[in-house]
């Protein structure tokens, strides 16, 4: 039976308009080829600005994902990004993983996290979180997912690289278990949607907009 690693990077474009290459990149053949040779399927890739943003996921057991954990965007591409230096080498890369701070569902196998369900549309957002609030937006949604475990849309997930979250869903949403077991006491505010709001750094997106601003499909 085959397990399932979900993945999230950042990335970010030296020159915003070139998110129209990295698009016409994704739609051929290349791609494909790289998404296969490392280890990934069901690939999604967002952009918004220069801020571009992968979902990913791999197939077989905890050593075979290993490859996806590490990727990184192929040499033929990967100068259209800005490079980080890594903390143990002197070599850069152009992609950053994210950390989970959210998920509804939790894979078991490949077979049922999957089977035949279609999948009408595949949503990817980003915002920002106030600094000071990081830690508070954390322990919410940790304390969410742990009472209320698997009953929203199982493809939900929320990335984070600092105090950028970009979050990732597929429509229609699926609830993989409404009458899941919780696994922590009721302690999620009542209203979720205003407690919220305050986290987030409204300097980081333009008057008017959505909290969660969503991301242009490149792939």
């Amino acid at each position: 039976m085959s397990t399932i690693t979900r993945v999230m990077y950042y990335s970010k474009l030296r020159d915003a308009e070139a998110a129209d290459a990295v698009a016409t990149w994704a739609a051929g053949a290349s791609a494909a080829s790289h998404w296969t040779r490392s280890g990934l399927r069901d690939v999604a890739l967002f952009a918004l600005g220069a801020h571009v943003c992968l979902y990913a996921e791999a197939v077989g057991a905890s050593d075979a994902a290993a490859p996806a954990r590490s990727w990184d965007w192929p040499a033929e591409i990967a100068e259209l990004f800005e490079h980080w230096p890594q903390t143990d080498s002197v070599a850069a890369r152009s992609a950053v993983p994210m950390l989970d701070v959210f998920h509804d569902g939790v894979p078991t196998d490949a077979e049922s996290w999957r089977g035949d369900r279609e999948v009408a549309d595949r949503i990817g957002s980003l915002t920002f979180l106030k600094p000071e609030m990081f830690a508070s937006y954390v322990f919410h949604h940790f304390q969410l997912q742990e009472e209320r475990p698997e009953t929203l849309n199982k493809t939900y997930m929320i990335g984070s690289l600092g105090t950028l979250l970009f979050s990732y869903s597929e429509s229609p949403a699926v609830a993989v278990n409404a009458g899941a077991p919780a696994r922590a006491d009721d302690r999620t505010p009542v209203d979720w949607h205003g407690a919220m709001e305050p986290h987030f750094d409204p300097t980081r997106r333009p008057p008017g907009e959505a909290i969660w601003q969503r991301m242009r499909r490149l792939g």
